[in-house]
């Protein structure tokens, strides 16, 4: 498909240093440009009162994005000059030019995002749109809405799950997949993932270092991952993903260096980068073909993702802001609080409350102020409930920690992937 893939691969890489260098050096060089254009914000974990220019993100999505414009002729230039090549890749030129186009969009819309200030349901909405381009490439080049069932499930549903909503379409073959047709739910499965990773990373966020953290390790796990399977029979999906893995990884460790390698933090990557990173992940995921593995990198994601549904679905009252709170006397950094009226919380956020409260994964206190009963709980947030666990700690040392639990993640996942996927698949 793609040729001979170390050439491709090399020129890749060394397009990525440059990147990281590019990325180390425009991030404080357009500093004064956006504070000047009041892109800026205040460090609420520091005492220190200095503007700290915001959505740097859109600075190593840019790097990247250039680095690939320059780079998509190169994996085809086989197609000009070996004499066996008889006809020109359309389909992997429209997948590659879709994901570009996808990430793109996600970058303008995080920008945004940051410069208007959007609204929660907006959040929703924006990875929705960004992702259409990348569901008619898979549309017009795959068209497959198989799943393969794991052994448990088998008895009930057969061997292969087909989510289309229609069976008129007689099925074909191509490639890795099995039946393929066209259907509906599987490309909702699809948009809710491109939405799922763009968020997930931006609710797991609040302390410098983490979100540009968070994406460092998920993108050298993925691309350890793509590594190994280079000798399996998908080789060809696993170079796609090097391809925009191995840039992301070193623009995002640029950005890092700024955000969080250096205390206190100079920049802060703003929403447009959780944003460009989410959609990067899924497109690597979708067009990969490892969606499933993908999910498992994202383990931290997720688990902060279920501890915070209480409070994203207004169960239980969300503050718009949920990060840690400073203790100027001591310098760490505290849970957070939610607090409301008693008799505002429904019968189903007592509930929850209660659930929660005994089996200590939440901190709740009740107090009276002025002839009123308030509930305080702390804020569902990983970043709290690791707080919670080890006590009130310093800003970087939080940051390591929650990094260690990323780390632990991706172990984690590929253990589930080389050994105990066999108890659920052949």
């Amino acid at each position: 498909m793609w040729g001979l893939p170390v050439v491709p691969l090399l020129i890749n890489f060394c397009g990525a240093l440059l990147g990281f260098v590019a990325t180390l050096t425009l991030i404080p060089a357009f500093k004064d440009h956006f504070i000047a254009a009041k892109l800026f914000g205040i460090d609420l974990n520091k005492t220190s009162k200095q503007p700290i220019p915001e959505s740097q993100g859109v600075i190593s999505g840019a790097v990247f994005l250039i680095i690939l414009f320059c780079f998509i002729p190169v994996p085809f230039l086989s197609c000009f000059v070996e004499e066996h090549c008889k006809a020109f890749p359309h389909d992997e030129f429209v997948e590659f030019i879709g994901s570009l186009l996808a990430i793109c969009c996600m970058i303008f819309l995080g920008f945004a995002d940051d410069v208007l200030n959007l609204r929660w349901r907006h959040k929703l909405l924006l990875p929705t749109m960004a992702s259409l381009p990348l569901l008619m490439v898979y549309f017009t080049n795959f068209g497959n809405t198989t799943i393969v069932v794991p052994k448990p499930f088998r008895v009930l549903l057969g061997m292969h799950l087909d989510l289309a909503l229609s069976r008129e379409e007689p099925p074909t073959f191509r490639r890795s997949d099995s039946c393929q047709v066209h259907g509906i739910l599987y490309y909702v499965y699809m948009g809710m993932l491109a939405v799922f990773c763009t968020n997930a990373i931006n609710i797991l966020a609040g302390i410098n270092g983490l979100e540009a953290g968070q994406s460092v390790v998920i993108a050298a796990s993925i691309i350890t991952f793509n590594v190994v399977e280079l000798n399996g029979d998908y080789r060809d999906d696993h170079i796609f993903s090097l391809y925009f893995m191995i840039p992301f990884f070193f623009t995002t460790l640029g950005l890092l260096y700024h955000n969080c390698c250096r205390y206190p933090s100079s920049v802060f990557v703003g929403d447009t980068f959780c944003y460009f990173a989410g959609m990067t992940f899924a497109v690597v995921g979708i067009l990969g073909h490892f969606s499933k593995t993908m999910l498992l990198f994202f383990i931290p994601q997720v688990l902060n993702f279920l501890y915070s549904l209480p409070q994203l679905f207004h169960i239980i009252p969300c503050p718009r802001h949920r990060l840690p709170r400073l203790n100027p006397d001591t310098g760490k950094l505290e849970m957070s609080y939610s607090k409301f009226r008693t008799k505002s919380l429904s019968a189903l956020g007592k509930y929850v409350l209660k659930v929660s409260e005994t089996l200590h994964i939440v901190d709740v206190r009740q107090e009276l102020d002025e002839d009123e009963d308030y509930t305080e709980c702390n804020n569902m947030t990983l970043i709290n409930f690791v707080i919670k666990l080890i006590g009130p700690a310093s800003e970087q040392t939080l940051t390591i920690l929650l990094l260690l639990i990323q780390v632990v993640g991706s172990a984690i996942a590929f253990l589930i992937r080389y050994q105990l996927v066999r108890l659920f698949y052949d």
